[in-house]
């Protein structure tokens, strides 16, 4: 086999950010060929926001997985339930969508904690211990592999939290534990970080950074132009590097 006999994949999409930049407005603009499954709550942002992208934004698929009850821990069982079904849709044919975002990993790995404790029956106790921690990581690394093979685009959000390395201060993705920071990065093939300017007249500008470094941690084999205005939406960002959705695969255009 050669290079060119390959067929091209569906990206696996590492979005990361702080607080409120605009995450889950952004990875939205895919419209109704989006699947997102809101475990921060944040979908209100989809209602609230009116630009050229609203329309696209009211026309995505919603799951919650929250924990609604707190004596409990179902949130994380509920989202695995939710892939499982999509994994069996996905093999047979029938997903209707044609690609699906994970909001946020950040919860993810609570709830994946919780769970474990529930399971554990300390779910009550504030320290987690280490055998707790290890049956999170090894489930939440499942839902990132199930991830990872499902033969459409697949985004997950990630926060941010800042570190200082040798004097310099750095942005870097927000997973938790030893191990998982730097095993789960590898399993995407774009790495993207979302920055927000607040410029003159209140005015902000939302840019995509695609190529690292010393203060962020990012990359794009699709060749996404790095420091990319995100207004025209991620639909037309994918679509300019040959990555048409509509399509589900590369194009040489």
């Amino acid at each position: 086999m050669k290079v060119t006999d390959l067929k091209p994949k569906p990206p696996k999409i590492l979005l990361y950010s702080g607080a409120g930049t605009g995450k889950t407005a952004f990875v939205s603009t895919l419209g109704e060929g989006l699947q997102l499954y809101d475990l921060d709550d944040g979908i209100t942002t989809c209602l609230t926001l009116e630009d050229e992208h609203s329309k696209a934004r009211k026309s995505i698929d919603v799951r919650q997985c929250l924990e609604d009850d707190p004596t409990k821990a179902m949130a994380f069982k509920k989202l695995q339930s939710y892939l499982n079904g999509v994994v069996k849709e996905c093999h047979n044919g029938t997903y209707a969508f044609n690609a699906l975002a994970i909001d946020s990993f950040t919860a993810l790995a609570d709830y994946a904690i919780r769970f474990a404790k529930y399971n554990s029956g300390h779910l009550a106790e504030p320290r987690v211990s280490l055998p707790e921690y290890g049956v999170a990581f090894s489930i939440l690394e499942d839902v990132v592999l199930t991830l990872r093979a499902l033969p459409i685009l697949t985004i997950i959000i990630f926060h941010e939290m800042n570190i200082e390395i040798d004097e310099t201060n750095t942005v870097e993705i927000a997973i938790p534990g030893k191990q998982l920071p730097y095993k789960i990065p590898r399993f995407f093939d774009e790495i993207w970080y979302l920055d927000v300017k607040r410029r003159a007249q209140n005015k902000v500008e939302r840019r995509l950074f695609t190529a690292k470094t010393p203060a962020i941690r990012a990359r794009s084999r699709l060749n996404v132009p790095d420091n990319t205005n995100i207004d025209v939406g991620l639909p037309k960002i994918l679509k300019d590097v040959g990555f048409d959705l509509q399509k589900q695969g590369a194009t040489n255009e």
